[in-house]
């Protein structure tokens, strides 16, 4: 990040610890209507479990808050990301996850249009290493899916990127209670 969001940072990034900001969306949004603490916001509506007439099925699966993408137009961008400092010769595994629920998820125009969770990892020069996923979602999961696993972290890696969205496919999708955190 640079000028003006770097100036304004309250906590310094970590790359031996890594931290992902607003995680649970619990932070909502600024002033712009942009998800705090994320970026590249496309067709992001951030959902609060406070807000008049919230039916039990579409409450948060942790806190009162979560994020909802939806697209109704094939191969038009709907995502959120997130990028993280983080250096391999620290840290060796994270644990990596979060919840996703969605409706009537079809794929895009291409085979790659489909619905994802995906950390990718970059060096020095911003070259990217290697990604992990969590997806691709299609169809319908009503009920908020946990999704958790444990990586090993390239050591050559620098900085990372938490993609989250429908990259293309139609349908909804929410995320909540996302999960980077550097195992021991």
């Amino acid at each position: 990040m640079t000028g003006q969001a770097e100036d304004e940072r309250k906590v310094l990034p970590d790359p031996a610890n890594p931290a992902l900001l607003n995680a649970g969306f619990e932070e909502g949004t600024d002033k712009l209507g942009f998800v705090k603490g994320w970026y590249y916001d496309r067709q992001v509506k951030w959902r609060s479990d406070e807000a008049e007439g919230v039916e039990e099925a579409n409450k948060s699966a942790e806190g009162t808050a979560h994020i909802e993408m939806v697209n109704d137009v094939p191969g038009q961008v709907a995502h959120l990301l997130q990028g993280i400092a983080i250096d391999g010769r620290f840290v060796t595994k994270m644990r990596f996850g979060g919840r996703v629920r969605y409706r009537n998820v079809k794929p895009g125009l291409d085979d790659d249009d489909l619905p994802y969770l995906a950390l990718s990892f970059y060096d020095k020069n911003r070259k990217e290493i290697s990604t992990e996923y969590f997806g691709p979602f299609t169809g319908s999961q009503e009920s908020w899916k946990d999704l958790e696993k444990e990586i090993r972290v390239p050591v050559g890696a620098r900085e990372a990127i938490l993609r989250i969205g429908l990259f293309g496919a139609t349908g909804s999708i929410s995320f909540d209670d996302m999960v980077l955190k550097k195992v021991e």
